[in-house]
């Protein structure tokens, strides 16, 4: 006879305490296979897939289980189609019921979690979804969004459960990991946070007791901002923390006792404005791939991929652009601030459509989360209708963020004997000059692209023009209290 069991299908939720799913099925007082599956789907199907992500999840799974070590007992860690995963423990259990978090994921694991739910319905399993970080599945208006959001993360956060509990290992069969992928998950590279649900703790109290002073001074700094912004994304992004801690961490541990509240209040912002945009993208999962405002349809942009990939590989000859572009790929951070300036870059001084970069992007960002990703993306290209264009000057970005060129110079090593003053521009460079700091323009380091002026110059009027079209402002009505709250005067 079969083992009675539940299933805990752990996707971007990887830890164990403040977890709802986890509480859950270990309530229902029978053993439960707690089952992570690589997704194969993903990784043969999906624009956005990329190793790193994998990697940090994996080094999750490992610190999550070793409490779990033991003969029979730890975290099922599969590698194949869900289906097929399903499928294969239904042979070596009786499954009573599944329970897992609702994920925001990209476009392919939505349809997958939809053929899902008939897989589990056709075999009469119940399946329960639970919400997380105050994100609703099926808002049709965000009126109270906002309040419902506070309330979520205000509530204390969930220990683990209490009592002995059986985690039944499953035998992998045909589901293990194959040793090319193991491989590559297996690999060190120090220039990457690692994964884990105690990284995530110490990484959240460090800077909480010892880089928030200086969190507004450097968030924009592409440099500073390494060692002064919190560095939690990635951890929220799979789930090792939950907003919830995050928000009773800085609110009820740090925040009245603080000398600097200015600065946890605008972190604490900007965690509510991740749930923003993650709650946008969960009611419309369509702009991973189409306009949030379809009247951009209609605007025009010739694709040039000999200068997509070039500024994918950081050769557009302006240095903090190409800075970026080979900081993100080597480290898989950068600071808010130099994210939009490379979209903008993109789309703006380029005038490429955004859909050339965005997954590229986001395969380079360890801390990639579809439900901000895009959302963002597409504000920073100016395609919502909604935000205002953003044209962001690289040049005068560089001044004002990398003053003394210290990141250029880290990451665009051919610049590193060209003074400050010309380091910003470097195709000002004489021939003399070139010859003098050992860079000469077209072969050390690229001719810039585009003029920047002329560039940004008809993007601001090419932009401002098309937002005060009738066909824009039509579908801005549709989007304003179902993407975003409404203003006062909108209601």
């Amino acid at each position: 006879m079969k083992t009675a069991v539940q299933v805990y299908w752990l996707k971007r939720d990887v830890r164990w305490e403040d977890n709802p799913a986890l509480v859950e099925v270990c309530s229902r007082g029978m053993p439960v296979v707690m089952l992570y599956i690589f997704d194969r789907e993903q990784r043969e199907r999906a624009g956005d897939w990329e190793a790193r992500h994998w990697r940090f999840v994996y080094q999750s799974l490992q610190e999550m289980q070793q409490p779990l070590l033991g003969s029979n007992t730890g975290i099922s860690i599969f590698y194949g189609y869900c289906e097929e995963v399903f499928a294969y423990l239904l042979n070596l259990y009786d499954i009573k019921g599944v329970v897992s978090h609702e994920e925001v994921g990209n476009g392919l694991s939505f349809a997958r979690d939809l053929r899902m739910k008939v897989f589990f319905k056709q075999r009469a399993i119940p399946w329960l979804e639970i919400p997380q970080n105050g994100i609703l599945r099926g808002l049709s208006q965000r009126r109270d969004w906002a309040i419902h959001w506070q309330k979520t993360v205000s509530q204390k956060p969930l220990p683990f459960p209490e009592g002995k509990k059986v985690f039944l290992k499953a035998p992998l069969g045909e589901g293990q990991l194959p040793s090319f992928l193991l491989k590559d998950l297996e690999r060190e590279d120090s220039n990457f946070q690692k994964g884990g649900e105690l990284k995530g703790q110490a990484t959240l109290q460090l800077f909480l007791e010892n880089k928030a002073n200086n969190y507004m001074r450097n968030i924009s700094k592409p440099s500073l901002s390494r060692e002064s912004c919190s560095r939690i994304s990635p951890y929220l992004a799979y789930g090792n923390l939950s907003v919830r801690q995050v928000y009773n961490s800085v609110m009820y541990l740090y925040y009245d006792q603080s000398s600097n509240r200015r600065d946890l209040s605008a972190f604490l912002s900007r965690l509510q404005w991740q749930g923003h945009f993650i709650q946008k993208f969960e009611t419309r999962c369509s702009i991973e791939t189409d306009n949030m405002n379809p009247a951009y349809d209609a605007l025009q942009k010739p694709l040039r991929e000999d200068w997509v990939e070039k500024w994918k590989r950081g050769l557009t000859g302006f240095p903090l652009v190409d800075a970026c572009m080979r900081c993100v790929e080597q480290t898989g951070y950068l600071n808010f601030r130099m994210r939009a300036m490379v979209v903008s870059f993109l789309t703006h001084h380029l005038w490429q459509d955004w859909r050339s970069g965005a997954h590229h992007l986001a395969k380079q960002f360890l801390d990639y989360d579809p439900g901000i990703h895009y959302s963002q993306f597409q504000m920073q290209a100016s395609t919502t209708g909604i935000n205002m264009p953003r044209v962001y000057n690289p040049v005068k970005q560089s001044l004002d963020q990398d003053a003394e060129g210290l990141f250029i110079k880290e990451w665009v090593p051919e610049l590193r004997k060209i003074p400050t003053p010309l380091l910003h521009q470097p195709w000002r460079l004489s021939a003399m000059e070139q010859i003098l700091y050992n860079c000469r323009l077209g072969e050390d380091y690229p001719y810039p692209l585009v003029d920047y002026q002329q560039s940004g110059k008809y993007a601001v009027e090419k932009l401002w023009s098309f937002r005060q079209s009738q066909a824009v402002k039509r579908e801005n009505r549709k989007i304003l209290g179902v993407l975003t709250q409404r203003r006062k005067a909108d209601q």
